[in-house]
């Protein structure tokens, strides 16, 4: 690639960045580096992780679904940003080195190296800046999304104003997903009332038959598949509608957007609210947020969202009227907090939670210097937490120097380091030792399926099987079941039943449209073998 000085180059790293929607927050902050360094354009790096020492996050996918969501989650998210002049994936972490070493221009993350990355991913660095008053929201639909999105709505609207419902229906943590009979309610009185609603279903469910109570509803999986042209739906649509889920933050920082948010799951019931973690209390919309973007912090029901959504158009069709719309399309003002106040907060999170990460660290250290005494004594009561990020990448280094016995000591791991100690662990081969680090964070409240996986291969590596095969088979209960988690699983059987039972283990799922290269292999392989 040909970058020059007026270029920002933005290493996003997939050793510690994860391929999800938190991505945004990565690019959003990007940006606003770009235009304080006054450059013409952003390059988006995108930096492979090796072998054991990619993003925790990612270790739930099997190679060809990490793949997957690389292309048609992060990289269509980046052609959201109109400065984007390209990007590259990177064939190897020393083509990146290469790329860095002839940059020219400005590199995102600050400090940032090939061999000692940085994250910027946490939501929280995207709050942080909206709360000083800067005005992230940078990302548009592109001009042909938008005429495709107008092309879908004349043909299905009949002329009626869209809204755009989008479901959460995924494999984990389904206390967050839509309520189907709440929003069926809603549905139907949007279209009663004379709306046209369509919606946008879980990735995971788009290409299944509409659940019964749905009759009549429009659904619009073209737009499930295609982000481009889900972003020109929502661009085009009078309102949108969410519950907490990934293709929102999308319009978190697009101005374009009118929504409704229902807080869900965790978010809304657990006290305190674990968006403390990125500087948002209960109660409150994100200071990036604009007049017409409000976060619902009320149990889904077809009454709470019909009140939101009628409030919204309310709102809508009176602004546009006395002409005053287009002036509140940038944030609002009174959602900002002082430094002293968000410094506290993600202090007192940390303190509360035992859940210190770096992250969190450094963003209350970001606005610390505005704070009182007994802000800065909260926040030097946490900074032992940066000797373990530190150890840890030493060890990850394979740093000689360093002790591993010296990180386990440290007190007050976050559940997040316990996993990386774990996999630390993993690396040299301490099976045992893994499984008790993964157990403490899952305790400690790290409920997601990279975590089960984790230790339900320490399980397996160590020949504790019967035990790795209870695991997965309560994450495939739980709804876990992706491909890696199916193939481990019948291998487990193949070990310790039969390879019959593997195969129709395999077959079962394999009907249900789960299956990879390992999986049709070892059955080929088989059935040879069987014959």
């Amino acid at each position: 690639m040909g970058a020059h000085d007026k270029t920002l180059l933005a290493f996003y790293d997939l050793t510690v960045s994860p391929l999800s929607y938190d991505f945004l927050s990565f690019l959003v902050v990007a940006e606003e580096e770009r235009l304080a360094l006054g450059m013409t354009d952003l390059h988006l790096v995108i930096v492979p992780f090796e072998s054991g020492v990619g993003h925790w996050n990612n270790t739930q996918f099997g190679l060809d679904h990490a793949m997957w969501r690389l292309n048609q989650v992060v990289i269509p998210l980046s052609q959201l940003l109109p400065s984007l002049s390209g990007f590259t994936h990177c064939s190897s972490r020393e083509h990146a080195r290469q790329i860095f070493n002839a940059g020219a221009g400005g590199i995102f993350p600050v400090d940032y190296s090939v061999d000692e990355p940085i994250e910027r991913h946490h939501t929280g660095w995207s709050v942080l800046p909206a709360h000083r008053g800067q005005n992230l929201q940078h990302l548009r639909a592109t001009p042909e999304a938008r005429n495709y999105a107008r092309q879908w709505l004349e043909e299905h609207s009949n002329g009626k104003l869209p809204v755009a419902l989008t479901f959460r229906e995924a494999r984990f943590t389904n206390s967050r997903d839509t309520d189907h009979d709440a929003w069926s309610a809603f549905a139907h009185n949007l279209s009663n009332a004379g709306y046209f609603p369509f919606i946008l279903r879980d990735i995971d469910t788009a290409l299944q038959l509409p659940p019964p109570q749905f009759e009549g509803i429009t659904f619009a999986p073209e737009g499930v598949f295609n982000l481009e042209l889900r972003m020109g739906l929502y661009e085009e649509s009078h309102i949108s509608a969410f519950v907490a889920n990934g293709p929102a933050q999308a319009c978190f920082y697009n101005r374009n957007v009118r929504f409704i948010y229902l807080v869900t799951g965790d978010w809304l019931h657990d006290t305190p609210t674990p968006f403390n973690r990125i500087g948002i209390d209960y109660g409150e919309t994100p200071p990036f947020c604009n007049r017409f973007q409000r976060w619902i912090w009320e149990e889904q029901s077809p009454e709470v969202l019909m009140k939101s959504f009628l409030s919204l158009d309310h709102d809508i069709i009176e602004s546009r009227a006395d002409g005053t719309y287009d002036s509140l399309l940038d944030p609002l003002p009174e959602y900002r907090l002082e430094n002293p106040v968000l410094a506290q907060r993600f202090i007192q999170w940390m303190s509360a939670n035992q859940a210190s990460t770096p992250q969190e660290l450094a963003l209350a250290e970001s606005c610390i210097e505005d704070t009182d005494k007994d802000g800065s004594r909260l926040l030097n009561s946490e900074l032992a937490v940066q000797k373990v990020n530190e150890l840890e990448n030493a060890i990850k280094q394979h740093d000689s120097s360093r002790d591993l016995k010296e990180l386990e000591d440290l007190a007050n791991h976050s559940p997040e380091q316990l996993v990386s100690l774990g996999m630390a662990k993993e690396a040299r081969g301490n099976f045992n030792e893994a499984t008790e680090l993964y157990a403490r964070a899952i305790e400690r409240g790290l409920n997601e399926p990279p975590v089960y996986y984790r230790i339900a291969i320490a399980f397996k590596n160590c020949n504790r099987l019967d035990e790795a095969i209870e695991v997965f088979e309560k994450m495939i209960r739980k709804g876990a079941r992706s491909e890696l988690v199916i193939f481990e699983l019948g291998q487990l059987y193949a070990e310790t039943k039969s390879p019959e039972q593997a195969l129709e283990f395999y077959d079962y799922w394999r009907e249900k449209g789960i299956t990879s290269k390992d999986i049709e292999n070892y059955c080929l392989n088989q059935r040879k073998l069987i014959s």
